[in-house]
């Protein structure tokens, strides 16, 4: 019986599927049966683990339009094969409807709001550390490949720290990481780690890392990610930063705007950017740095770096990198991996200041570049910049479907569709064929109203021209470069 005199009826565990409920403002003494509600969720979560025979527990918080306080001491940790979600009997399973504020120790040296386990859900709440010594709002313990801990239609915000801290294998789903002083999400492992942002991309859904004072994501180490509707936006410094070493990024219908550095920073490891199942791209616009950034053209710091574009067989402008202050792409290697190619594939470059893409070795590390069904026609000053530093950096195959100019009038790049950067002065072949330009095609590479010989990309020639190159050897393409 609990302090209102209603007589419970004892709380049931051990079978399949296990209920818990707790009402903040229930009267004392309750069980935890619908009837009789706890009144801590600390209480629910201190009860005896689940059994071998149980598939899971629900903990269902009660909560309100107005959002229900849930605060303790904490930290709330969330046990192996336990669901804590505000989904209550007569109420609207919302993260608003109840908030989680708590704040200690979680790992040597790390404090949060709540701890998730392997094998345990956190879902539809929202989650602000109560103030005090720096703590992150959720930590994501280690878990594995088939059974991480996840956090999914959630919304962490106002931490003192990191929002989201990553230990190991982790999913998250359509939750919001933002306001935070640290990271969105943070996940620095030298153990494998995996982190899963899954997006439904129905109704707006999708992860959302944003106004954090920090980067959206950053991840280091030993880590994979792989993420689909994500949103990186406002945020204090990258969207993504990512060192990764020989490990992989792949993101695909993302959203990059507005972050005060790069949209995206792979210092190390093989960034791909890909269309979602149902043909959607990405959008990366309006950064403070390169809208993509890759390597860091250090060989000290960057052993690994790649970039694939990658789109469907046939289409054409499915991602939008426009307005970036740093230019669009700027590649700057060096290239580890199997020395495989970066690929750059429909993909349309509009307004980003100075040029669009940029392949800019910052070592003698050859850097392999394919273009296919690309848009470089409007963009501050180049549309695409090519430095060759050595005799070896000359890999660069332009597919075909490509524009570099426009036939229709239109605005177009200032100073120059194409700029290739002979710094190393030795002769060069440039595969190239069927593709768009402004002159009358076709026209051989050394045709002087095609091009003109410059002292670099930076010192343009007074008037535009379509191509431009630097050095005593004028590249000749093996095949026709126009349709």
């Amino acid at each position: 019986m609990n302090d209102a005199g209603v007589s419970c009826p004892g709380l049931t565990l051990g079978v399949a599927q296990e209920h818990v409920y707790v009402d903040s403002l229930a009267p004392t003494g309750g069980d935890g049966t619908l009837a009789c509600p706890l009144r801590l969720l600390s209480t629910a979560l201190a009860l005896p683990a689940p059994g071998s025979g149980v598939l899971l527990r629900t903990v269902h918080l009660k909560g309100q339009s107005s959002g229900r306080l849930y605060s303790e001491p904490g930290p709330f940790v969330v046990p192996r094969n336990v669901l804590v979600t505000s989904e209550y009997p007569g109420s609207t399973a919302l993260a608003s409807w109840v908030v989680l504020s708590a704040n200690g120790v979680c790992a040597t040296g790390l404090r949060c709001a709540v701890r998730i386990q392997a094998r345990a859900i956190l879902q539809a709440v929202t989650v602000t550390p109560l103030t005090g010594s720096p703590a992150a709002g959720v930590v994501m313990d280690v878990g594995n490949i088939s059974e991480p801990p996840r956090l999914t239609n959630s919304v962490v915000t106002g931490a003192s720290a990191s929002g989201i801290v990553a230990l190991g294998y982790a999913s998250v789903v359509d939750s919001t990481s933002s306001n935070n002083a640290g990271h969105g999400l943070e996940c620095t492992s030298t153990a494998s780690a995996y982190v899963s942002l899954s997006g439904t991309g129905l109704a707006g859904l999708r992860n959302r890392f944003t106004s954090n004072q920090r980067s959206g994501l950053f991840l280091s180490g030993n880590v994979s990610l792989n993420g689909t509707w994500v949103e990186l936006t406002q945020n204090g410094e990258y969207g993504g930063f990512f060192d990764v070493g020989t490990n992989g990024v792949s993101l695909s219908g993302v959203i990059v705007s507005g972050n005060r550095r790069d949209g995206l920073y792979a210092q190390n490891g093989d960034l791909s950017v890909t269309p979602f199942s149902g043909g959607g791209g990405s959008t990366i616009n309006t950064n403070g740095g390169s809208g993509i950034r890759v390597g860091s053209g250090d060989p000290l710091v960057t052993f690994n770096a790649r970039l694939r574009l990658n789109a469907l067989v046939g289409s054409r402008t499915i991602h939008s990198i426009s307005t970036n202050d740093g230019g669009g792409i700027d590649v700057l290697g060096p290239l580890g991996f199997d020395g495989g190619a970066n690929s750059v594939q429909s993909t349309t470059f509009t307004n980003n200041r100075g040029f669009g893409l940029r392949v800019s070795p910052g070592s003698t590390t050859p850097i392999r570049m394919q273009l296919w069904q690309d848009d470089f026609s409007r963009n501050g000053s180049v549309g695409f910049v090519f430095k060759r530093v050595t005799a070896a950096n000359d890999e660069l195959v332009i597919i075909g479907d490509t524009i570099f100019g426009l036939t229709d009038g239109g605005s177009t790049n200032r100073v120059a569709a194409l700029c290739l950067d002979n710094a190393s002065g030795a002769p060069w072949t440039l595969a190239a064929e069927s593709n768009f330009w402004s002159v009358p095609c076709p026209l051989p590479l050394t045709d002087a109203g095609f091009q003109a010989p410059v002292t670099s990309c930076d010192q343009p020639p007074a008037t535009y021209r379509e191509v431009l190159y630097t050095g005593p050897a004028a590249p000749i393409s093996s095949v026709t470069m126009c349709r």
